[in-house]
């Protein structure tokens, strides 16, 4: 081969490989502004017959666990607010006294059971109480706090499903009833509640 003509192969592989580079920093450029047709149209073929499948947002683990909480809270904490604006009828009807009560999430004498779920929302228990004036129904609502004691560390297996795990400070919990509120003929005759 001569001189001249290798000269001349290597420029042409050169403006070649230069033509290439430039094609496929346009192809990238196009592809991040229009998609996967114009990219092919900068680099010079067809574009695809196939339309491009639109990225969807990655659902990790941790993303579902927050989820799950969220919506688990959102309708585990209810308030009197809440429950007004999905009964705003039933609330209408009340006195304005009665309405205050129900805003503050106290129960009074005289209630029905419609105000009281206004009020404190269901029940976590009921009973049928009966005496010697006859049979009315308790409604018990209750909460979980810690025993007392100090924390002790070690594996648990409980609520959170079949597994156990194991707890650094493990503190004993227990349910407390801090209101019962008691009916007769539909109509709230006691409240009790807890003092501290």
């Amino acid at each position: 081969m001569k001189s001249g003509a290798l000269f001349s192969h290597r420029a042409r592989r050169a403006a070649n490989e230069n033509a290439a580079v430039s094609r496929g920093a346009a192809a990238v450029s196009a592809f991040a502004r229009g998609g996967e047709g114009a990219a092919a149209l900068a680099i010079g073929g067809d574009a695809p017959r196939v339309a491009p499948i639109p990225m969807r947002p990655r659902i990790t683990f941790p993303r579902l666990i927050l989820a799950a909480a969220l919506l688990w809270l959102a309708g585990c904490a209810t308030t009197p607010e809440s429950r007004i604006g999905r009964n705003p009828e039933a609330f209408a009807k009340l006195t304005p006294a009665q309405q205050a009560l129900v805003k503050a999430g106290e129960v009074a004498v005289g209630f029905d059971e419609e105000m009281v779920r206004l009020a404190v929302g269901e029940p976590n228990r009921k009973w049928i109480r009966t005496d010697a004036s006859g049979s009315g129904e308790v409604w018990s609502y209750t909460t979980w706090g810690d025993a007392g004691g100090p924390p002790y560390p070690g594996w648990y297996r409980g609520f959170y499903g079949p597994m156990p795990g194991y707890y650094p400070d493990y503190r004993e919990r227990h349910e407390r009833e801090y209101l019962r509120v008691v009916f007769k003929g539909g109509k709230v005759t006691a409240v009790e509640s807890e003092t501290r």
